[in-house]
């Protein structure tokens, strides 16, 4: 390994709860996108997160989904999907 490397901080613990959170967070996307999601769903992710942004606005990018870090509602979130996907079908 070059030297440069060597000499480079590492976390160990904190690289590998980023690829845990990415591992869940990817496949949530696909569910995020599910076109029964609507304003009032995204509402309760937000509400869940306890954070504030516009979703619908076309200036939110992925950065800013990332960072509502619902990885870490990944139950809730599941529930909010399925609420909308079965209200879709109603």
């Amino acid at each position: 390994m070059p030297k440069e490397v060597q000499i480079l901080p590492f976390n160990h613990k904190k690289l590998t709860q980023k690829v845990k959170d990415m591992k869940t967070f990817l496949p949530m996307i696909g569910n995020l996108l599910n076109p029964a999601m609507c304003s009032r769903h995204w509402r309760k992710l937000l509400k869940i997160a306890g954070k504030k942004i516009d979703v619908s606005s076309p200036q939110t990018t992925f950065k800013d989904i990332l960072q509502l870090k619902l990885y870490h509602y990944e139950s809730d979130v599941n529930d909010v999907v399925d609420l909308a996907t079965k209200e879709l079908k109603i």
